[in-house]
């Protein structure tokens, strides 16, 4: 038998981000500050007084979403992304910047602002 007239549509990778849906996974558009490397699905972006933003662990900047698409190299302007303000969040999965550990402050900001983070079994 043969694979003839099956066509291969696309393709699912688990990874565990979303955990629960207790809550409202909400998603809004944020502007990411020129600069930024590219970004990955799943990083915390923190938001300064002018509310543009990065990867938590930018010194200046406070925990406020997590980036809802992969983002390109936004080297000479900024980018309009999707970002996650609400829902339940897989600790485990999130990325932050290279050294940095997200906070108990950086957790209760995200909380308040409707983002919980727990851990995956």
């Amino acid at each position: 038998m043969g694979t003839a007239g099956r066509e291969r549509i696309g393709e699912w990778k688990p990874e565990m981000l979303l955990i629960d849906t207790k809550r409202a996974a909400e998603v809004c558009h944020v502007m990411i500050s020129k600069g930024q490397e590219a970004l990955k699905r799943g990083t915390v972006l923190a938001v300064n007084t002018d509310g543009k933003c990065c990867i938590l662990g930018t010194e200046g900047y406070t925990a406020a979403y997590i980036l809802a698409q992969d983002v390109e190299e936004a080297a000479a302007d900024d980018v309009v992304a999707q970002a996650y303000r609400s829902g339940d969040f897989n600790k485990g999965a999130l990325i932050v910047k290279k050294g940095y550990t997200i906070t108990h402050n950086d957790i209760e900001r995200l909380r308040n602002g409707g983002i919980y983070l727990g851990n995956a079994m």
